[in-house]
């Protein structure tokens, strides 16, 4: 069977622009995976520090069992602070999950979309 020059050159030329393609979804795949891991490490330190906010609320109030001559006020003030940003951080970690699951979800549609392309 014979193929025509013209005809090869519109086939290799169909053939680069899938491959372009191709390389394109893979660097995009690659950088949503590369902020799936940052999130995932703002996720980790986010937890780390609400551990630590859990331990300081924790000595505040031994302190405050253990010290009764401390102005009550002052420890309830510093308990209202510290719940409040407590609370702030256990805002910011659900919306980190959140923007994890949304690209991984993403990723995995640009995967099967990939999948999909190839047969």
């Amino acid at each position: 069977m014979f193929i025509s020059t013209s005809a090869l050159r519109r086939r290799f030329s169909l053939f680069r622009m899938k491959r372009s393609q191709q390389s394109d979804e893979n660097s995009n795949v690659h950088t949503l995976q590369q902020n799936i891991e940052q999130l995932k490490r703002d996720l980790q330190i986010k937890a780390d520090e609400l551990e630590a906010m859990r331990e300081q609320i924790k000595n505040k109030q031994n302190g405050m069992i253990q010290s009764p001559n401390k102005s009550i006020e002052q420890a309830m003030e510093i308990q209202a602070m510290l719940n409040a940003r407590l609370e702030d951080m256990l805002v910011e970690n659900d919306l980190l999950k959140n923007s994890i699951q949304e690209l991984e979800s993403f990723a995995e549609q640009l995967k099967c979309k990939r999948k999909i392309q190839f047969y």
